[in-house]
């Protein structure tokens, strides 16, 4: 292994206690199960070491929708089931009106308080309005859909200002990151990028605004993994009181188990190297329940993921919240 590809894991290593999720036992929202129409839902982390930046993504043909993964209690594949194979090449491959809509079923399932976690050393303060924010990067198009709801009673959060942020599928963040998350201060871009990424890139990045049900969504390519942390994405809130809750997803180990043996944009790093080794959600629980911060997903009949997910907010930044 390259002396620069040890240096540059080392520094990963030596931050990955600033940037995991530890939740404290018994805030966790209660029982989003995890349920699919033709695979297992997927484990997520942060993505490892790179290969090349932002790459072009494929057309491809669409079908139409298929009927709505059920959020909150899990997403499944409604009446026609998903596509027997996943999609490739981007975004682009599939058209972005065939998702449906996993909250269609009504109420939310639960409003339990969503419990806080690190911002982590890979936060870039850019403002990118858009739904799309894979920009062109190849890998298994996914589409991240959230409801946000009131602990309190259970009402939709109205124009609320949601950032996701995640690695590409080499694990590796976009944008001028310059904070590692520890008393230094010191910039974390090499970290973040491993050195292949440059500042003005910003795939898989973005902001949208809650609609009036609380919903909002981005789409995104599945994100990569790397060494120490399971595979996740980001979230931050942003309220006119301010952040309203910080705080980390992930997908379940099946998912990511099959995508990493048998998606072509995937195959390359398939994280079961010696010093290489993807990390499981299994090792990141740290004998606390994950299920709540799991997506609900299902495979659409275009082959495409849908990754559902609910939050339920404290109403201001008065009110106690859990966290690490």
């Amino acid at each position: 292994m390259p002396p620069e590809f040890m240096d540059a894991l080392d520094r990963r290593r030596m931050l990955i206690g600033t940037a995991a999720l530890i939740l404290v036992p018994g805030c966790a929202k209660g029982g989003t199960a995890v349920k699919d129409s033709g695979t297992g839902a997927g484990s997520g982390g942060d993505g490892a070491d790179g290969s090349d930046g932002a790459d072009g993504a494929d057309g491809g043909d669409g079908a139409d929708g298929s009927d709505g993964a059920d959020g909150g209690d899990g997403a499944d594949g409604g009446d026609g089931g998903g596509s027997s194979e996943w999609a490739s090449g981007g975004t682009a491959s599939v058209d972005p009106d065939h998702y449906p809509d996993p909250f269609a079923s009504g109420a939310p399932a639960t409003c339990a308080l969503t419990c806080a976690a690190a911002l982590g050393p890979c936060h870039a303060e850019v403002n990118l309005v858009r739904r799309d924010v894979s920009e062109g990067i190849l890998g298994l198009p996914t589409r991240m859909a959230f409801r946000l709801v009131r602990a309190d009673d259970c009402t939709p959060v109205v124009d609320a200002e949601v950032e996701i942020w995640m690695t590409d599928r080499d694990g590796r963040y976009s944008g001028p990151t310059t904070n590692d998350g520890t008393a230094t201060g010191s910039d974390s871009t090499d970290f973040c990028t491993d050195g292949g990424i440059t500042a003005d890139v910003t795939f898989q990045r973005g902001t949208q605004t809650t609609d009036a049900e609380g919903k909002v969504a981005f789409d995104a390519v599945f994100p990569g993994w790397y060494p120490g942390r399971a595979i996740h994405v980001h979230l931050r809130v942003l309220e006119a009181e301010g952040f309203t809750l910080t705080t980390q997803f992930y997908f379940d180990d099946v998912l990511a188990d099959e995508l990493y043996v048998g998606h072509p944009d995937y195959l390359h790093r398939p994280g079961d190297g010696e010093g290489d080794r993807r990390t499981r959600l299994e090792d990141e629980r740290h004998g606390v329940d994950m299920a709540p911060y799991v997506f609900a997903t299902t495979r659409t009949d275009q082959g495409a993921l849908l990754a559902a997910m609910e939050l339920a907010l404290r109403r201001n930044t008065d009110e106690g919240e859990c966290f690490a």
